[in-house]
Order: structure tokens, then C-alpha cells, then sequence
């Protein structure tokens, strides 16, 4: 992070492609939690994406249920970082 951060990066764009749920949470989120720390202190943002082949297709997306959770989650565990951002669906 500090040399992103001394080239001038104002962002980390963090691309999740895993399973959903639970236990996906539990492990993901020490992680997260982490790159959530660092690019504060760098007075960078950090965007969470998701994509996955089981979305693709028309386009229209139906987020599964525990996708939806998964999101959820993220959102009310970092609801007061200003630095981080969503995109829901990164899919063609």
C-alpha cells in the first residue's frame, strides 16, 4: 500500500469470485477487514466487486438469496468506512 500510495493509486478495486455464505464470510472477512484498514490509512478507496459465472447470462441479474446475504453483510460491516465502495455485479 505505501508504495501505491506514493505513485499516486488512489484506489484498490478488490474483484471477490467465491462461494457465498456463512462460512465464505467467516473466512473472507479478516481479509477484507484488513484491506479496509490499510487503504484508510493511505486515504485510498477501496471497491468491492463480485462476479461469477452463475450470473451470467440475459441481462438481467437476479442476485441468488445468499448472495444478497453475502452483500448484506459486507454493507452493514463497513456501513461507516467512507472509504469503501460496492459494485454488486461485475459481469459482461
Amino acid at each position: 500500500m505505501v508504495k501505491m500510495a506514493g505513485l499516486g493509486f488512489s484506489l484498490l478495486f478488490l474483484f471477490l469470485s467465491m462461494p457465498v455464505g456463512a462460512a465464505a464470510r467467516k473466512k473472507a472477512a479478516p481479509i477484507i477487514d484488513s484491506l479496509v484498514v490499510w487503504t484508510g490509512e493511505f486515504s485510498m478507496y477501496l471497491i468491492l466487486s463480485y462476479g461469477n459465472k452463475l450470473m451470467s447470462g440475459p441481462r438481467t441479474i437476479k442476485l441468488p438469496d445468499d448472495l444478497r446475504e453475502f452483500w448484506n453483510y459486507l454493507a452493514s460491516r463497513y456501513q461507516n468506512r467512507r472509504n469503501v465502495l460496492y459494485e454488486v455485479s461485475n459481469e459482461p
